[in-house]
């Protein structure tokens, strides 16, 4: 169970933690044995598609190869820092933009009360 919610989490925190990667390995592997299993199919019932399937097998490969590149260059994030920062991090912002925003509204508008005055 807690292998689910750390995939979830991957899904919408930043980042991509171990789970999350296994998981879309695990699925693009399946598209490239669906699209072999098609070939061979293709090859063998229907010949005109086969160049077709070769195509999408081509772009599945692909596909996988620069997912792969993409997370071995960024590296992954461990799940727990993920919920941290997912869990931590905006709050901590917001509220500081809140307190400042209006900081620097008072300060703008006593600047110009302070024209309006002189």
């Amino acid at each position: 169970m807690m292998w689910l919610a750390d995939v979830l989490l991957g899904a919408v925190a930043p980042g991509v933690n171990q789970p999350t990667f296994w998981l879309l390995n695990c699925i693009l592997g399946l598209v490239v044995c669906s699209l072999l299993l098609l070939l061979g199919i293709s090859i063998w019932a229907q010949p005109a598609l086969t160049p077709h399937v070769v195509a999408l097998l081509t772009l599945a490969l692909a596909l996988w190869c620069a997912i792969v590149w993409l997370v071995s260059t960024i590296g992954c994030v461990d799940a727990q820092q993920q919920q941290e920062q997912l869990l931590n991090k905006p709050g901590g912002d917001r509220g500081k933009a809140e307190e400042g925003g209006p900081r620097t509204l008072e300060r703008s508008a006593s600047g110009l009360d302070a024209r309006k005055e002189s």
